[in-house]
């Protein structure tokens, strides 16, 4: 059996041809072949970041780095619990480096690799803090010489921003530059030899509402957060990016397809935060026309409205989801409801202006709403869709049949058939599917994001000055809970809550008292069976 490794995943950046800068994107486990590529678990093909000809190739924007065998990740790390602790310092570890090559005499590659808080090396061949000023006053030359194409600037910006803590000044630079290339007035910039100094700049001006969206910056921040849905993510902020630009792409909604528990809501929440516009979710089951019990658009406009704080701008601006879209689907002609519904929405994607109110049958108040400038985007996990696009490949030899199941790209055409959409419907939507998470990535959701359960658990514990301990069997007993019942991410919150709830209390009645409780996979079935530790 093949050896595997865990590796890091870095996007290059070309500085010029002789220099080059990387950036983490994120960890990876699989092998590595004879010619020193690195294979994940899904195929895909990542060249070593020190070889020349794919450095200065085109086509080849990610590489791989930082090699180590699963089976000496945890003495590498220094972790003596579990290999995901190990992953997990493994992954924390490298988002803090950024990677520099430079191509020296004889076409060979040097790689060093820089810490911003204190300069350090994952090498026995330290570079010199001289080497290392060669390579950033590169950049910092081709930055004040206009170089760049706008696309590599908010690149090397989102870098700088995501991975440098001491590193103002460069992107404020960046700013400037940026600026620039989209024809703004630049405000006054001194150099010297290794930065650039940018004046009678305020600090957040990087929050302007008018700066167009920078994609890899925000991705980098929901990616940090939301587990494995890379794609999903990067597709999602691109199309409103473009909603930005093109005017006409306004007149369009997004639709989030994927199972139940994938992220689809936690997507556009963090979206939301990132861009500075307000997020209002509707539940597309309780939306209703004129003569049927439940809420119709305007009612849902005014709780907008007051979320907003009464800023009707505001609230003109916002991102508005419509989940479980797919239960409005209908073919049966009876159904006048669901089929209203929908053609109630079409006027809302394409820019209509509604009467919000607070009383439907007494208004006192009420405020002009216009949808034009909102994002609108459509949620539904679209069962029936998804059931019908598996495709069997039978392939046989001496009487043994193997089946492996394969899924196609769903089209406009599967959702009208199998989703019961209407065509004017589904022609004014940008579909965007979200993964299923396997177990790999439900544990990946529980150790790696931001704001999973497990970390919120673990702040509100330590805040009571207590530790708590989820052993590997507890974390691998929630993923096969979720898994079992098909509740995906979302189903992994309930378990945690119903099993940590008593020791909760236990600690925060007792303040001072404990330093350490353990959960393990009998706290699942039995919310009594914790253990305490005492200071």
């Amino acid at each position: 059996m093949a050896e595997k490794y865990v590796v890091s995943i870095l996007r290059k950046n070309r500085i010029d041809d002789d220099n080059y800068v990387f950036n983490y994107i994120k960890y990876a486990i699989g092998e590595i072949d004879e010619d020193n590529v690195f294979i994940d678990k899904d195929g895909k093909r990542y060249p070593t970041i020190l070889k020349t000809k794919y450095l200065k190739s085109h086509n080849q924007p990610y590489v791989f780095s930082n090699a180590v065998k699963t089976e000496d990740l945890m003495d590498t790390m220094g972790v003596t619990t579990s290999f995901e602790e190990a992953i997990g310092a493994y992954d924390y570890y490298f988002k803090r480096i950024i990677s520099c090559i430079q191509i020296r005499e004889e076409n060979v590659p040097y790689l060093a690799n820089f810490d911003y808080d204190f300069l350090t090396s994952m090498n026995d061949d330290k570079p010199s803090e001289e080497e290392y000023k060669d390579t950033i006053k590169a950049l910092n030359d081709g930055i004040a010489e206009g170089k760049y194409s706008l696309e590599m600037l908010r690149d090397l910006r989102a870098i700088y921003q995501e991975h440098c803590e001491s590193s103002e000044a460069m992107v404020l630079s960046l700013d400037v530059a940026i600026d620039a290339k989209l024809g703004k007035e630049s405000p006054n910039v001194e150099e010297n030899q290794t930065s650039l100094k940018v004046l009678n700049i305020p600090k957040n001006k990087r929050k302007d509402p008018n700066r167009p969206i920078d994609i890899r910056g925000i991705f980098n921040k929901v990616t940090k957060s939301l587990i494995a849905q890379d794609a999903a993510a990067e597709r999602v902020i691109t199309e409103i990016a473009r909603k930005e630009l093109i005017k006409k792409k306004r007149r369009e909604a997004i639709l989030l397809t994927g199972s139940t528990g994938v992220g689809k809501t936690y997507l556009m929440s963090l979206i939301a935060k990132e861009i500075d516009r307000p997020f209002h979710k509707i539940d597309a089951t309780q939306i209703t026309i004129a003569g049927y019990v439940g809420k119709n658009i305007e009612e849902e406009l005014w709780e907008l409205y007051l979320k907003c704080g009464k800023d009707k701008k505001k609230a003109e601006n916002a991102i508005v989801f419509f989940d479980e879209i797919d239960k409005k689907g209908t073919d049966k002609n009876g159904d006048i409801n669901g089929k209203g519904v929908i053609n109630a929405l079409l006027p809302f994607i394409e820019g209509a202006t509604y009467t919000a109110q607070d009383d439907i049958k007494k208004p006192t108040e009420t405020v002009r709403i216009n949808t034009e400038n909102m994002i609108v985007v459509l949620g539904g996990a679209f069962t029936n869709v998804y059931k019908n696009l598996r495709e069997s490949n039978n392939v046989g030899f001496g009487g043994i049949v193997t089946s492996e199941e394969r899924y196609r790209e769903a089209t406009v055409y599967d959702f009208v058939k199998y989703g019961l959409m209407p065509d004017e419907f589904m022609g004014r939507v940008t579909i965007v599917r979200l993964n299923d998470l396997n177990e790999d990535d439900l544990k990946r959701v529980l150790l790696e994001g931001d704001e999973s359960a497990i970390q919120l658990e673990s702040e509100a514990f330590r805040e009571l000055g207590t530790e708590v301990v989820f052993t590997p069997e507890y974390i691998n007993g929630i993923v096969q809970a979720a898994v079992k019942n098909k509740t995906g991410a979302r189903g992994m919150n309930s378990v945690i809550n119903k099993s940590i709830w008593r020791a909760f209390k236990e600690v925060y009645c007792n303040p001072d008292t404990y330093s350490e409780v353990i959960l393990d996979a009998e706290s699942l079935e039995d919310d009594t069976a914790y253990q305490l530790v005492k200071k």
